[in-house]
């Protein structure tokens, strides 16, 4: 970056008049106000695994899945067998996207009970069962009454602790 700013010819070194840190800080603390390059790519790069979750049926979003993670979801996907720069980065800054992530309830349909991490307190997690013998299939949705568009007392006492 520093010789992008600083050098007028290839090859020809000259005076780094202040410091790459300093670059990108903003004005009012000092510095020219730049963005930071290795952040803004970290942002970038996490913003394209978002949209691999978001919009599942655009072309990127096909592609990666069917290069690398066809018969999985994208946040339980690995590396695979000769993985491409592009998707080692992509992977690597899932991590950075994990810690912003909420999943939401909605209408429940696409949240199983048991196996999707959709309740949050402490941290994020599945519910604390009841009974030992549960319904894995079960959705999020059958225990919401779809009329008043609230929990279903009757269904939450059946399969959770009060």
């Amino acid at each position: 970056m520093s010789t992008f700013w600083w050098s007028s010819m290839e090859n020809h070194r000259k005076i780094h008049w202040i410091a790459c840190d300093r670059l990108c800080l903003t004005k009012d603390q000092g510095g020219l106000g730049f963005k930071d390059i290795e952040l803004f790519n970290q942002a970038l790069l996490a913003k394209q695994a978002w949209r691999l979750i978001h919009y599942p049926n655009c072309l990127f979003s096909r592609f990666m899945k069917s290069r690398y993670f066809n018969d999985m979801p994208f946040m339980l996907a690995d590396y695979g067998k000769r993985p491409s720069f592009a998707w080692r980065s992509i992977l690597h800054e899932r991590a950075l996207l994990e810690k912003g992530l909420n999943q939401r309830v909605g209408d429940g349909v696409s949240l199983k009970v048991w196996t999707s991490l959709w309740l949050e307190d402490d941290r994020i997690r599945a519910p604390l069962m009841k009974n030992i013998l549960v319904d894995l299939e079960l959705s999020v949705h059958e225990l919401i009454n779809q009329d008043t568009r609230d929990w279903c007392p009757t269904a939450l006492e059946e399969h959770f602790f009060h």
